[in-house]
This record gives C-alpha cells, sequence and structure tokens, in this order.
C-alpha cells in the first residue's frame, strides 16, 4: 500500500510539473509508473490467488507459513 501511495505521488508531481513548464515528457513518465503500478499490483494479486489456491483460507495468522 505504501508503494502504492508514493508511485501515485511521484505521478501528481511529474503532472503537475509537466503542465507547469509545458513538456509532454512528464505525462509520459507518469503513464509509464501507472503501467508499472498496474503491473506490481497483479503480481501482489496473484501471489494471494495462488495462496489461496494451496490453503484454501486467507487467514493472516497463517501467512507466516509462505516462510517455509
Amino acid at each position: 500500500m505504501c508503494i502504492e501511495l508514493m508511485l501515485l505521488s511521484i505521478n501528481f508531481l511529474l503532472l503537475t510539473s509537466s503542465v507547469l513548464i509545458d513538456n509532454i515528457s512528464g505525462q509520459l513518465y507518469a503513464f509509464y509508473i501507472l503501467v508499472v503500478a498496474a503491473a506490481e499490483s497483479a503480481i501482489g494479486l496473484s501471489i494471494l490467488v495462488a495462496y489461496y489456491r494451496i490453503k484454501r483460507t486467507i487467514v493472516v495468522k497463517f501467512i507466516n507459513l509462505l516462510k517455509y
């Protein structure tokens, strides 16, 4: 969650500065960061789905079993 917030704040900064200096490169970087954030979220969701398929439950106290 913290990484998502940091990426969104960077996007806001890039878009604001891009509009301020009238340059499109900040908007392109922001789009690239959005693509990376979406891929990161998809990977996290796929890990959660794989864990559910193996354990048939998503209980926080059993997530420690991922260490083994």
